[in-house]
């Protein structure tokens, strides 16, 4: 008897998904409601943001491509392939408070970008019902904002009982928090999730991400064969100069510390065996299938990748997931010392999931040097590699393209220096991590998820009302 080799299944380039037909494709997708009537199956897209007001050049550039982002994503929903857009913002203020700036500056990018949505608030001024609905959370706009600290939203998850399992009245800060937060604010049956620093974004990305999830989809089962899908890419990150922009390779904490670690222990401690075939395992663009949302407990900061695809592991195996590859990819970076905290917030979720009698691998000298030797290997083998892309990337960029392997290898000391401080820093460690119930637990502990979905979803709609308002886009 032969065995079949756990790995993930590689659907090559996003260019190989037809705009035209995956649309026709999403129209003619039934699923099966909660009545037993089939209905067009629905997509959201959400977009987490974060933005540092203080930094005005970061800030135009962050703008820029997130204007990018919902131009193209603004094709697909006014061709009804996207049925929602939300932007779950994290943007506060020198003194922690919440910011608004962004959320009102998007929602003066999507009334000029957005037909659909610029019709809608069309209507808003046009009948004084519409605007009433709006304003109390229930019209149904194709694009929401929301805060991630909006007060009412803590409202709104403590009367449900919720606090009880999360363990704070206050919402958690980090990425992981907003994108469990969106799973109910959300009513597509897919979701996907886009970075909102993408600088070359193309709608294709979307229809990439999404539709191998619908093209698997079994109208008998009511489930997809394929409930994730992760994109891979040549990780070019732009960094602001006096005299212009640059490109240098980017990716560092994937490139030199997930994958690397992740190789090992699938192939010299047997773990997890085909997940070393996720090509990027820390890609923010990712979709999934809401019934595979609602099972994942998700940690409250940039550990919620490697999180998710461990128990994605453990629920399905390699098969429920795909790669997509988005080819050369052009986005806005961190800085090194955020690297760091990423890399210890990633550490949480590698020990959470494998087995307990390897905690204590990371610290030891033959498994520190094993993982040195593969993080060198790749640091020799980008070289080149960035050489190839670099005609490419100059002339559709028009930057400077620099690759320093020396910091590469600065990098990598770093990153062995915090896998050698394990297990002994781990539990002083100044980075905590909180990790939220899935949303499946709340359903059966509290009986109040579909509650807090309808009022969740009715925040989002009055949030938007009011930045519409405040760009005078309608009337109180």
């Amino acid at each position: 008897m032969t065995s079949v080799e756990k790995k993930v299944m590689d659907l090559g380039s996003y260019k190989t998904f037809d705009t035209e037909n995956c649309i026709a494709d999403k129209l003619k997708t039934l699923i099966v409601d909660e009545g037993g009537l089939r209905s067009p199956i629905s997509i959201s897209v959400v977009i987490p943001t974060k933005m540092d007001i203080a930094s005005r050049s970061e800030l135009e550039i962050e703008h820029d491509a997130l204007h990018k982002v919902l131009s193209e994503c603004g094709h697909l929903v006014d061709a009804g392939y996207i049925d929602e857009i939300l932007i779950m913002d994290a943007t506060q203020d020198e003194h922690g408070d919440i910011d608004y700036t962004i959320l009102r500056n998007v929602v003066e990018i999507a009334y000029e970008e957005l037909e659909l949505f610029r019709e809608q608030v069309h209507l808003l001024r046009k009948f004084k019902i519409e605007n009433e609905k709006a304003k109390r959370g229930i019209y149904p706009f194709c694009f929401k904002v929301v805060h991630q600290f909006d007060r009412n939203i803590e409202k709104i998850l403590a009367q449900a009982g919720f606090v009880t399992y999360i363990g704070s009245i206050r919402t958690l800060s980090g990425k992981g928090t907003g994108l469990w937060l969106s799973i109910p604010i959300c009513h597509g049956d897919i979701i996907t999730f886009v970075d909102s620093d993408i600088i070359n974004f193309k709608r294709e990305f979307i229809t990439g991400l999404s539709h191998p999830i619908i093209y698997s989809w079994n109208e008998v089962t009511n489930e997809p064969t394929i409930k994730m899908t992760k994109a891979y890419y040549n990780r070019l990150t732009v960094s602001s100069l006096a005299d212009g922009e640059r490109l240098i390779y980017g990716g560092r904490t994937t490139r030199l510390f997930a994958r690397p670690i992740i190789e090992l222990l699938t192939k010299s401690y047997g773990v997890y065996e085909g997940l070393n075939t996720i090509k990027y395992p820390l890609s923010g663009e990712f979709s999934a299938c809401r019934t595979l949302l609602e099972k994942l407990e998700f940690p409250n900061n940039y550990a919620i990748e490697m999180s998710s695809l461990f128990q994605v592991f453990d629920l399905y195996g390699p098969t429920a997931i795909a790669n997509i590859d988005f080819e050369d990819f052009y986005h806005i970076g961190q800085s090194s010392s955020a690297l760091n905290t990423m890399v210890f917030q990633i550490m949480t979720a590698i020990r959470r999931y494998i087995p307990s009698a390897l905690s204590e691998i990371f610290s030891q000298p033959e498994f520190l040097e094993e993982y040195e030797r593969i993080a060198k290997k790749v640091i020799r083998d980008n070289e080149e590699h960035f050489k190839a892309q670099a005609q490419n990337a100059e002339s559709e960029m028009q930057v400077k393209l620099t690759h320093d392997s020396e910091s590469d290898f600065k990098v990598l000391q770093e990153f062995k220096n915090i896998l050698a401080s394990f297990p002994k820093d781990f539990k002083n460690s100044p980075v905590t991590t909180t990790y939220l119930p899935s949303w499946n637990f709340l359903r059966e502990q509290t009986k109040n998820y579909e509650f807090v979905r309808r009022m969740l979803s009715r925040r989002a709609t009055q949030s938007t009302w009011t930045r519409c308002l405040e760009k005078g886009y309608t009337f109180r």
